[in-house]
This record gives C-alpha cells, structure tokens and sequence, in this order.
C-alpha cells in the first residue's frame, strides 16, 4: 500500500514537472529588441551605421540639453541633410519624448516652449 501511494506521489511530481516545462517551449524564447530609429533620419542617408549614429547623437541631445540647444542643433542637421525635421511642432515633440526627452511642465520642457524655438 504504501509503495502504490509513493508510486502515485512520484507519478504526480513527474506530472507537475512536466506541465510547467511545456510552458517553457523553445518557441517562447524572446526575440532579441530591436532598436527603433529615430523618424527624422534624412531618406538619402543609406548607411545603417550612420543612421545608428544620427539616432544615437540625438538621444544624447535630448538627455543632457535645453530647448534652443536642442532645436538649434537639430536645425544644423537638418541643412547638412542628416534628418528631415516634419513641419508639425506636435509630431516633433512627441518624437523627442519618444526618444527620451524629458516632459514636465515645471522644468520648461512644455510643447509651448518648444514651439518658441522649432525652426527658428
């Protein structure tokens, strides 16, 4: 009797491990991320290295900078052709903050501000 009872202990351990291996399947391996560029990467740059770097060089801008800072370099980029800056302040700014730019009001980081200094 006990030998039956350790048997069915052992077949519901073996029972358990299994269903919580299956969800474990190798079709669940997550992909790898995938960086998303930034939307103002001009079309005529064809190099992916540079569109990393362009990308990256406006990451860091939009961490560390204020609003003239950020719109005047911005503007230098865009007359060498590196990106093409959209005409709507709003797609702009919500880039900006996708790509990490801070968004209090407080601070002076405000879409009103932002529209004082976009394409001037």
């Amino acid at each position: 009797m006990i030998k039956q009872f350790i048997s069915l202990i052992v077949s519901i351990m073996y029972r358990m491990l299994y269903e919580s291996l299956k969800k474990w399947h190798f079709s669940d391996v997550r992909k790898p991320l995938v960086l998303k560029l930034c939307h103002f990467i001009h079309p005529s740059v064809i190099d992916d290295e540079e569109k990393i770097k362009i990308h990256k060089e406006i990451q860091n801008l939009v961490h560390c900078n204020n609003f003239p800072n950020i719109c005047s370099y911005l503007n230098s980029m865009a007359d060498e052709k590196r990106i093409l800056l959209p005409i709507d302040p709003n797609r702009a700014f919500s880039e900006l903050h996708r790509m990490g730019m801070p968004g209090e009001e407080n601070d002076g980081f405000s879409y009103k501000n932002f529209c004082k200094y976009y394409r001037k």
